[in-house]
C-alpha cells in the first residue's frame, strides 16, 4: 500500500507570509484597476498625466504594482512568491516590504527624470504620453540582494 495512512512529513510546505500576500494582493487589485480605461491614467506611470490637472503623487507607488496585462502580472507574482520565500527569512518582512516599495519608488522617479531629459534634449514631447511599466524593477533587485548575500559562499567541487 502506497502511503498507507501515514502522515506525509517529507512533503514541502508552501506558505506565503503576510507581507508577500499584501504585495501580491496590491498587484492584482492595481492591475485590474489599471485595465479599466478611465482609471489607467490614475494608476500607470504616464509622465504627461502625472502632474495634470493636479499632482498624482500616488502614481510613484501604484505603478510599482501595475502590469499591462494579466499574463505579465501572473508571471511576476509567481517569480515574486518564489524569490520572497527565499529572501524573507534572511531579510525580514519589514525590510522586504521596504525594499520592494523603495526600489519601485526610486525607479519611477528615475523614469520621470529620464523622460524629462529626453524631452529637453529632443524637443519632442511624445515620450511624455508613453505608458512606462516599472512593475518588474523590484524583482531583479531582490535577486541581486540574494546573490550579494551568498557571494562568499564556497561551493564544494
Amino acid at each position: 500500500m502506497i502511503n498507507g495512512g501515514e502522515n506525509n512529513q517529507n512533503q514541502p510546505q508552501y506558505s506565503i507570509s503576510t507581507v508577500s500576500i499584501i504585495i501580491i494582493s496590491l498587484t492584482v487589485i492595481i492591475t485590474f484597476l489599471g485595465m479599466l480605461p478611465k482609471l489607467t491614467k490614475y494608476v500607470a506611470l504616464i509622465p504627461s498625466s502625472f502632474s495634470l490637472p493636479f499632482p498624482k503623487i500616488w502614481i510613484l507607488l501604484t505603478s510599482t504594482f501595475y502590469h499591462q496585462n494579466i499574463l505579465s502580472a501572473l508571471f511576476n507574482i509567481i517569480i515574486f512568491a518564489l524569490i520572497s520565500k527565499q529572501i524573507e527569512p534572511l531579510m525580514g518582512s519589514k525590510e522586504l516590504l521596504r525594499m520592494f516599495v523603495m526600489i519601485g519608488f526610486y525607479t519611477n522617479i528615475l523614469v520621470l527624470l529620464f523622460a524629462a531629459i529626453i524631452t529637453l534634449i529632443t524637443d519632442n514631447t511624445l515620450i511624455l504620453d508613453r505608458e512606462f511599466i516599472t512593475s518588474s524593477a523590484p524583482i531583479p533587485a531582490m535577486v541581486l540582494w540574494l546573490a550579494h548575500e551568498f557571494m562568499d559562499l564556497k561551493i564544494p567541487t
